[in-house]
């Protein structure tokens, strides 16, 4: 699916009751939402991407207060009418900036896998290893264990974070993302 990533300017903490304010894109994408909202249709892409490290929000009286950016993936179309309607606000990113901004802004502190400690300790008492499972001899376990210490599969235990690197994470959505026009 070809997507294009869209860079968004957030502003944190300025009308009472509000967290985050997001650019109008209920209204300014209408015309190609039809009818839906556009929480929900950016969703369909993997959601929001936020910004961990641009230390442009403080907290005021416990509410956080200031700018912040988050990264959209979103259809071409939803993207030309967000940056023409806020330029000041949505920019659109090209694959290493996306990359950039991905891993090292909105992911990087993300654990490489997933752990399900439940499964973990299950297999920890059924096999009366206290410490970690990961250096225990393979061979003497069966197919349904194997799996669930191997993070490359999908049964519950060790499991990759395919939502830590961008590689990963257009692979498991199946992104394709559109150069920037010139």
């Amino acid at each position: 699916m070809d997507l294009v990533p869209i860079k968004v300017l957030l502003t944190l903490g300025t009308k009472p009751g509000a967290r985050m304010e997001y650019p109008d894109f209920d209204k300014a994408c209408a015309s190609f939402l039809n009818g839906q909202r556009w929480e929900i249709y950016c969703d369909q892409f993997g959601g929001p991407h936020y910004d961990h490290e641009s230390k442009m929000c403080e907290a005021v009286n416990g509410v956080p207060h200031g700018r912040q950016y988050v990264m959209y993936l979103v259809e071409e179309g939803f993207a030309n009418l967000a940056v023409a309607e806020f330029p000041d606000l949505v920019e659109r990113l090209d694959d290493a900036e996306a990359e950039d901004f991905h891993d090292n802004r909105a992911h990087r502190q993300d654990p490489e896998e997933k752990l399900n400690e439940n499964v973990l300790a299950a297999m920890r008492a059924k096999l009366g290893v206290e410490g970690d499972l990961t250096k225990i001899d393979k061979r003497t376990l069966s197919v349904g264990d194997k799996n669930a210490l191997d993070p490359e599969h999908p049964a519950p235990g060790i499991v990759k974070n395919r939502r830590k690197h961008w590689g990963d994470f257009k692979e498991t959505i199946g992104a394709t993302i559109l150069e920037k026009p010139e």
